[in-house]
């Protein structure tokens, strides 16, 4: 079954959340007011977020967590590592690890 990673950033209002599919497509993103609202915004625990997931992905999938790392720790994981690099591959280079031109819902 492929993977989704969901992952967060700082931002100077919370969380800012995003989700990557195994090949690169930045499937959704939220803005969380802190860490504790991320795993549900994103449907970690939650049915939010799942119609864009099952679009991409209608035969199922599988939601990697990694709204606990830090930034400087998702080297150390390369399966996100992977999907990361690919989305700006396909949408172009960011300042940081947050897919890149994304129309997020």
């Amino acid at each position: 079954m492929p993977n989704i990673y969901i992952y967060c950033l700082d931002d100077e209002f919370g969380k800012v959340a995003y989700a990557v599919a195994e090949d690169g497509t930045g499937l959704a993103a939220h803005l969380s007011s802190n860490k504790l609202y991320v795993r549900h915004d994103m449907g970690i625990n939650s049915r939010w977020k799942h119609d864009y997931y099952s679009s991409h992905y209608p035969e199922g999938y599988t939601l990697m967590d990694y709204t606990d790392l830090e930034p400087d720790q998702f080297k150390d994981h390369p399966d996100l590592m992977k999907a990361i690099t690919l989305n700006h591959e396909i949408q172009g280079p960011s300042d940081d690890a947050s897919p890149s031109g994304q129309d997020f819902r």
